[in-house]
């Protein structure tokens, strides 16, 4: 209806990594902050290392990720142990069907990345020429895949999208199970085969296929770029991994000493327009206690 069309979409943002992971407790401290000043459901998964081990099936740990939207999604598709893990997070396969029928869009947030400006809505990144498509990312930082995929916004009401996860898991090439750049190639190459976009380059390899004009906003392509299901934005607008030039969301990719990194950050005031919100309602991070160091 226009009522519904008019109305403001909802939003949970979910994240993922495992218990020893301290850059991932500092990360998520922010975004649950952020959460509770502009009223988001914030759901966390911080899993065993065996429980990663696990759900990632002998694969890098990035593609906990994969393994756990393709349950959000699609649990037929998945294994029992994986089915096993993630209903014991979140409470059972009742409460996956009860978060995605209460948001309009799950927002994946890497373990690894936090909002630096708490003051931008997450609504921006989904409306105008993007208001219906089915994923939004943000264009890669480097010639490595055409978006990266430590931020993404996943409409729950998309039937398109709903089987893209596990196709990503099953169809990916070996190379991306433990070499880079893991899920996201993975994702990329599953957008790739259903002919979604005709990619450059995928795993920091060349496909052999030139576009007509550049991809890349940092060579030369356009600031926003969309196929039928998928909208991309430059990489500062949504995510980026220098805290000087990070318009919203800070993703430490790329660094070797992403702890001291993340410390500096959350030390020099760098978060813009951020405010420590009182609990509405929202569970913590989860039973499992922080790391030692690492206040909650």
């Amino acid at each position: 209806s226009q009522h519904e069309s008019m109305a403001s979409p909802r939003f949970a943002i979910v994240t993922n990594f495992d218990e020893d992971y301290e850059v991932g407790y500092l990360c998520a401290a922010v975004n649950e902050q952020y959460c509770r000043r502009w009223g988001h459901q914030f759901v966390p998964c911080v899993l065993t290392r065996t429980e990663m081990e696990s759900v990632c099936e002998g694969r890098h740990f990035a593609w906990a990720k994969i393994a756990l939207l393709a349950w959000l999604f699609t649990p037929e598709r998945c294994t029992s142990s994986s089915c096993q893990i993630f209903e014991a997070w979140l409470g059972g396969d009742v409460a996956r069907k009860t978060l995605l029928a209460s948001v309009d869009y799950i927002v994946w947030v890497d373990g690894d990345a936090l909002v630096l400006d708490h003051g931008v809505a997450l609504e921006r990144f989904v409306s105008g020429r993007f208001q219906n498509k089915a994923l939004v990312a943000a264009e890669d930082m480097s010639w490595a895949d055409w978006i990266n995929t430590g931020v993404l916004f996943a409409r729950t009401g998309s039937d398109w999208l709903r089987g893209l996860w596990a196709d990503a898991w099953s169809g990916s090439h070996p190379r991306f199970h433990s070499a880079p750049f893991w899920d996201q190639s993975g994702l990329c190459q599953a957008l790739a085969k259903r002919r979604e976009m005709i990619p450059e380059v995928i795993g920091a390899m060349p496909t052999g296929i030139r576009p007509a004009t550049p991809w890349f906003s940092w060579m030369g392509g356009e600031l926003l770029k969309e196929t039928q299901h998928l909208g991309v934005w430059d990489t500062a607008s949504l995510q980026f991994a220098n805290p000087l030039h990070a318009q919203f969301i800070l993703h430490l990719c790329g660094y070797s000493a992403k702890l001291d990194l993340c410390k500096k950050v959350l030390r020099s005031g760098t978060l813009r327009d951020f405010r420590m919100c009182g609990s509405v309602g929202q569970p913590r991070l989860n039973s499992r206690a922080s790391p030692k160091g690492v206040r909650w």
